[in-house]
């Protein structure tokens, strides 16, 4: 499929500022074409998707390094990749989900400050992106759950003279369900409390600690 758009300027009309629509006054323009497929596997146990996309938008607003408070216009910008996934249910017990996303996104037509940052990787774009969650029902009523996710690097300016590592992150879970309409659920997120980085402009924003979580979900 192909298809084009266009966005106001900064993105959107009701947060951006006086300044930002004056000096930003085009429109940022895209258009993206992606193909893909879907299909079942192992006599229908399994069932997988693979696309391929490419998008490419112009006049994109970035933060301007010398005032955070506005945006200067990215010439063109380009994103093209693959994303995988997959789901399969080897045993009435076991069940495994996984996706991956591998991007290859760059600046093509960038000066900033009067120095092109054509070639750059784009700021807080991760070049791979991967989860994997597995999950084994112990008994009809109780199920362990465990997944895994992991981020790229990912640059902090468009400079890319600044960037973060990547990280990977562990979930546990138990659920415990009680009776047809109420499931009790326990969830250690950040397992091993890796330290990471959830945010990363002017300022680093470490991501959430080790953290449990218990919840009891009831339909009526």
């Amino acid at each position: 499929q192909a298809s084009n758009a266009a966005d106001p300027p900064s993105g959107s009309l009701a947060s951006a500022s006086f300044a930002d629509v004056r000096n930003n006054s085009e429109l940022t323009t895209g258009r993206q074409v992606e193909v893909g497929s879907k299909f079942d596997f192992w006599n229908g146990k399994g069932s997988a998707t693979v696309a391929a996309f490419e998008i490419r938008r112009k006049n994109v607003a970035s933060q301007d390094p010398s005032n955070p408070n506005l945006t200067v216009l990215v010439g063109e910008q380009s994103s093209k990749g693959i994303e995988l996934s997959a789901g399969i249910r080897p045993t009435p017990q076991w069940q495994l989900q996984g996706n991956l996303s591998l991007i290859r996104a760059r600046y093509e037509n960038f000066v900033q400050g009067g120095v092109s940052r054509a070639g750059n990787v784009p700021q807080l774009v991760p070049q791979q992106v991967a989860n994997l969650w597995a999950s084994y029902a112990i008994t009809p009523t109780v199920t362990a759950s465990a997944g895994v996710r992991h981020v790229g690097k990912v640059y902090g300016n468009a400079a890319n003279t600044k960037f973060w590592p990547s990280y990977t992150l562990l979930d546990l879970g138990l659920a415990w369900k009680i009776n047809k309409t109420t499931t009790l659920t326990g969830r250690v997120r950040n397992a091993t409390d890796r330290i990471y980085a959830a945010e990363t402009r002017d300022q680093v924003y470490l991501g959430a600690p080790r953290t449990l979580d218990v919840t009891l979900h009831t339909a009526f």
